[in-house]
Parts: structure tokens; C-alpha cells; sequence
């Protein structure tokens, strides 16, 4: 398990979990990555990704958590083939 700094008005992490053939991102509570966690993420591609996705597609990224767009345009990069949506509002 290697912890992975995130965007966040309060310190949070991500998680990277790994087993022998597999790998899983657990990244809640944060909006876009750290460049640092990104890169990491690419030297180490996740098979999985879960992921905070708290908003609707909107014109600029909010504030402490990801919206439909973000995710989209990090996985475009990471190129993840399983993206799990979590930390989803009431009223996306």
C-alpha cells in the first residue's frame, strides 16, 4: 500500500494497493491530483481506479472534489480501463 497525496483543503491521501498482478487507485476527497501523485500513477498504472466524483460536468474543476469532467481528463491521461465513480452527491 503506498499513500498518495492528494487535492484537498485538508491533508488527505489516496491509496495505490498492490498485489502481484494486480494494482487498484483508491483517490477520494481530492480535486484533480498533485502532479506528483499523476506521475506516480503513470510510472505505476492502476488495472482499477476509484474515484471521487462529487459534481456534474461543470466549466471549471470545484473546489475539494472532482466533477464528471476531471475525471475524465485524468483517466484520459492515467488511461485506467476500470474507473469506479464513488463520493457522488445528492444531487448529481
Amino acid at each position: 500500500m503506498t499513500p498518495l497525496p492528494l487535492n484537498h483543503s485538508k491533508l488527505t491521501f489516496g491509496y495505490l494497493l498492490e498485489s502481484a498482478h494486480s494494482r487498484l487507485a483508491w483517490l477520494s476527497d481530492t480535486a484533480g491530483l498533485p502532479d506528483k501523485t499523476l506521475k506516480f500513477l503513470l510510472n505505476n498504472r492502476p488495472q482499477a481506479m476509484i474515484i471521487d466524483c462529487s459534481h456534474e460536468p461543470r466549466a471549471q474543476t470545484p473546489r475539494n472534489h472532482n466533477d464528471l469532467n476531471t475525471v475524465r481528463s485524468l483517466n484520459q491521461v492515467i488511461g485506467c480501463p476500470r474507473v469506479i465513480l464513488t463520493h457522488i452527491s445528492h444531487q448529481f
